[in-house]
């Protein structure tokens, strides 16, 4: 079976949208950013919101745990050139996609002329089959690993389990269900939903329109949370081989205000966004990319409105299937 490999935190350890910046009292809008900056997820941008939070953190009798993803919304700006198909009307094959994954994650904390924070996630691996089914894809895990030896031993005892991924028309992820056969430690499980929410933030979703070499659409997507994001890809269908579709792509994501932020009294920098870059290898009838390489960086800067103190966030973060 083959593997994803994505950056769940090991239980315990700080996560960007878990890191505890001591403040003044006068300045509880860090406190704020240190709940809830950089919880973004791998390049496409699917953030762990408060509701995907709250959800991660219970766990039903039935071993069941259900995550909503971002929704999103497609503009296509350009057709292409013939012929022209309509990809996301294919009929999807029903044998099961073997995937790997590769994600890095790095995220660099300063508030104010303080010593810099540096995260740096642990790799996780995660053996992954996919099945497309009626209105979405079932995943199965298998053998689960990372680079922390401690954190695989954890990770372990989630090997077997099923999660029900949810789509739209499009083919983009609008939430999954974990289910699991024992009950899982909390801490595990959430690190093991982060993951999946990395990897369903990779689907590419596809215009709903015949589209040829050369279309060109956007992605916009909403990230919700104490801290929103927009973040906006621009795909560009770059060739059509054997059946299989390139797509590169663009992304800038973007810290969108808030009742949260105005309350706290915090201002972005202008014009300050995370960009990203990378490219896309899709085979419209399998439910996951066939290969690709992402990657988004850039530095954040948020200030008190009287300009006294500020906190710099620069994050990396990587993905690699193949």
């Amino acid at each position: 079976m083959s593997c994803v490999r994505t950056s769940c935190r090991r239980p315990n350890t700080p996560y960007a949208g878990d890191v505890t910046v001591p403040a003044h009292p006068t300045r509880g809008w860090v406190l704020l950013l240190a709940a809830a900056v950089g919880v973004t997820g791998a390049l496409a941008g699917c953030g762990r919101s408060d509701r995907t939070a709250t959800v991660a953190a219970q766990v039903t009798e039935l071993n069941r745990n259900t995550v909503a993803l971002p929704a999103v919304s497609i503009e296509l700006l350009q057709p292409g050139a013939g012929p022209l198909v309509h990809y996301t009307a294919a009929p999807r094959k029903p044998a099961a996609q073997q995937v790997t994954v590769h994600v890095h994650r790095d995220m660099q904390q300063q508030v104010g002329e303080r010593t810099p924070q540096h995260f740096l996630t642990p790799d996780v691996t995660l053996g992954l089959r996919a099945t497309s089914v009626a209105h979405g894809v079932e995943l199965q895990l298998g053998e689960v690993s990372s680079s922390e030896p401690a954190l695989t031993g954890k990770l372990g005892a989630v090997a077997g389990a099923r999660a029900a991924v949810a789509t739209d028309r499009n083919g983009s992820p609008t939430a999954f269900t974990l289910i699991t056969d024992t009950e899982t430690d909390g801490d595990v499980r959430t690190s093991l939903e982060r993951c999946l929410t990395d990897v369903m933030a990779q689907a590419m979703p596809m215009p709903d329109a015949p589209i040829g070499k050369g279309a060109v659409w956007v992605v916009h997507r909403k990230v919700p949370g104490r801290l929103p994001l927009e973040q906006v890809t621009r795909a560009t269908l770059t060739s059509v081989a054997d059946g299989h579709l390139r797509v590169e792509l663009r992304i800038t994501e973007n810290v969108v205000t808030s009742r949260h932020i105005e309350r706290a009294g915090i201002a972005p920098a202008p014009d300050d966004p995370v960009h990203g870059t990378g490219f896309l290898v899709i085979d419209p009838a399998l439910p996951l990319p066939l290969n690709g390489a992402v990657s988004i960086a850039g530095t954040r800067t948020y200030r008190d409105h009287a300009g006294t103190l500020q906190v710099r966030q620069a994050t990396m973060t990587s993905v690699h299937w193949g």
